[in-house]
């Protein structure tokens, strides 16, 4: 009784001495104290600042834009931080792109070729000189081996990297080389200017921390002179900037794991480190993932070279020049109204946040991830709408014959292992490279607690739920995707672009660790480009998958890729209702399901609830009708905002 007391009062205090801000894109001012919504903050910069107190709430305006990361503070388990909106209108926007709607924003470089303008700045002063940068490290891992140490060469002292083995797998981050010196507080954008010569040459730098959980800032393409000095030594530099997360620890770091050699060296010599008077709007800084066009009623087609430019709205990210050239007839900023480069990052990491909800937000345009991160405790995102998403550069495979592919990626909502207690509810996903939801791990030793995915619509996504567990010591204990519907998997922009396209409902990859009470059940999945799910394990003893609508009318219904020598057996079902029920008898799974085309309320304004007297109405479990409820706003007009 008296734990019980205390745990009242604790919730009691909370709610009194909790804080409500608020944040107003147009009539803001970051000078106020953000306490009230006439002395609203204005940026995402200040909102980040905050410090949030357990009970907390952050609050942004509806109809208000705001481009960058958002960064969550945590709450406790006695009382969350709340990230929300406040007014009346469409839900506030949160952006992971910069915009190009300007002429003067492009220069055709040749005919047919225009490139984003090339923003080089002026060094304005130094904030660090090169004797700053004189203790560097290395990360060798995976097989590469090495050693880096400081040496000197007529007076001038630089770091040298070595590189004595080299798998052909090698990914970007199994050699890492790592500055000292902290410059994460630093104001941005900076210029940091070095000289780099050897067998192999840095591609890309950025402002990361040097210990769990790695979060970066201020990331830049490097830019290289291609000709030598008399010393042998090519000057380079890149410009910092996008800083968004407050990152005081930060360092100075470089991935060249995909570069280095065996056998080879890279000698890289500080200059300094400058304020630039660079345009933060002007620079990029990371990978473009999606190039849209008039807010995705076009979008361009990524290609890895110049050379590759050879249809309209193929377009190229040039890292080194930190731009993007696209190939169109004339200025892109006149042929459409809007151009949209969605940068490759995270607009809301959950990277080890807890006690959180985020609900009424709209996140696009982003070629990473709209929420990503490891060791989500207690997270929840609800009644969110996330669309234009994924298809950034991951890293560059090495095939067997020295070849490199890209890998490119990109999931709506992603729980990395470990992630317990976390909930995704009433959100809309579409346009999504990957997954619009999707928990992950592959090396962890956690793993997954108590994760439901409810009443959330997905269309035109490459998968809407992909699983999978690579760790034989983790675990997967009660992931629950219910209530759910998912119409037109794999009918989405990413989908002739993928390598490997493969457009499904449900794609669940191996599972090796220990599962227990995996459910899919009372869900709607009508339509994909390629099947209706996919398993590469047979994980079915585990698995409680029932009382579905399914409507496959042409692809593959199911397909198992389990293998022999594991003693189990795979299997391929098509389309129809004759093989539905094949299905059934052969595999167990949906015993109380039905295969039936679902007749939604409006389609065309993507309302996807059921029609009265369509198949699913009554199927669900509790007598209900199957698919997505309890959406918000299903009365009125549900077309795209």
């Amino acid at each position: 009784m008296k734990a019980m007391l205390t745990g009242i009062l604790a919730l009691a205090l909370a709610g009194a001495n909790a804080a409500t801000y608020y944040v107003d894109s147009s009539a803001g001012d970051d000078a106020r104290d953000g306490l009230t919504e006439a002395t609203a903050w204005r940026s995402l910069d200040r909102a980040n600042r905050a410090t949030l107190k357990p009970g907390d709430r952050m609050l942004f305006r509806r109809g208000g834009l705001w481009r960058g990361v958002l960064d969550l503070k945590c709450g406790d388990e006695t009382a969350r931080t709340y990230y929300g909106a406040y007014g009346v209108g469409p839900k506030p926007v949160f952006l992971g792109s910069v915009e190009r709607n300007r002429t003067s924003d492009w220069e055709e470089i040749r005919p047919g070729l225009w490139s984003t303008r090339i923003e080089k700045g002026e060094d304005l002063e130094c904030l660090l000189a090169a004797d700053r940068f004189a203790d560097w490290g290395a990360s060798y891992e995976a097989g590469v081996k090495g050693r880096t140490f400081m040496t000197d060469e007529k007076g001038a002292k630089f770091v040298r990297v070595t590189c004595t083995e080299h798998p052909v797998q090698a990914k970007r981050n199994h050699l890492q080389l790592w500055g000292r010196t902290k410059v994460g507080a630093l104001p941005g954008p900076m210029r940091f200017r070095f000289k780099v010569r050897g067998d192999f040459l840095p591609q890309k730098a950025e402002v990361m921390l040097p210990y769990r959980p790695y979060t970066h800032v201020y990331d830049g393409g490097v830019a290289i002179a291609e000709k030598a000095g008399a010393d042998g030594w090519h000057d380079a530099s890149v410009i910092l900037a996008n800083g968004d997360v407050p990152l005081a620890d930060g360092v100075i770091h470089f991935n060249l794991g995909e570069l280095a050699v065996a056998n080879g060296k890279m000698d890289l010599m500080p200059v300094g480190l400058y304020r630039v008077s660079a345009d933060p709007r002007a620079t990029i800084g990371k990978d473009v993932g999606i190039l849209i066009f008039d807010e995705g009623t076009a979008w361009g087609f990524k290609k890895w070279t110049l050379a590759d430019l050879r249809s309209d709205l193929d377009y190229w990210y040039d890292e080194g020049n930190d731009r993007v050239v696209v190939k169109l007839d004339r200025n892109p900023a006149e042929a459409y109204s809007s151009v949209e480069l969605a940068k490759t990052w995270t607009v809301i990491p959950h990277r080890n946040k807890h006690d959180v909800t985020v609900e009424a937000f709209t996140i696009r345009y982003t070629g990473g991830f709209a929420f990503s991160g490891g060791g989500a405790n207690r997270v929840t995102v609800k009644n969110c709408d996330i669309s234009f998403v994924g298809g950034g550069l991951q890293y560059w495979r090495t095939n067997p014959d020295g070849s490199r592919t890209p890998v490119r990626y990109g999931n709506g909502i992603e729980y990395w292992s470990p992630a317990r207690d976390c909930r995704v509810e009433r959100c809309r996903f579409w346009q999504v490279y990957d997954a619009a939801v999707t928990p992950q791990q592959s090396r962890s030793t956690a793993g997954f607690d108590n994760i439901v995915y409810t009443d959330n619509v997905f269309w035109q996504c490459e998968y809407s739920y992909e699983f999978w567990n690579h760790s034989p010591s983790s675990h997967t204990f009660n992931v629950v995707f219910e209530h759910n519907t998912s119409v037109d998997a794999g009918y989405c922009w990413s989908h002739s672009q993928r390598p490997n396209p493969n457009g499904a409902h449900l794609m669940s990859y191996n599972h090796v660790g220990a599962m227990t009470n995996q459910v899919i059940r009372n869900n709607v999945f009508c339509r994909s480009s390629d099947r209706g799910f996919r398993f590469f394990t047979d994980w079915r003893d585990t698995l409680a998958m029932d009382h579905n609508l399914h409507y496959e009318p042409s692809k593959t219904l199911s397909e198992c890729h389990a293998r022999a020598k594991d003693g189990k057996r795979g299997w391929r079902f098509g389309a129809g209702p004759d093989e539905f029920r094949r299905y059934q008898a052969e595999t167990g799974l949906d015993a109380g399901s039905l295969y039936a085309e679902p007749q939604f309320v409006d389609p065309a304004k993507r309302d996807y609830r059921l029609k009265p007297g369509s198949p699913g109405t009554s199927l669900a479990t509790d007598g209900g009708p199957v698919g997505a409820r309890n959406m918000p706003g299903l009365d009125r007009d549900q077309s795209v905002q």
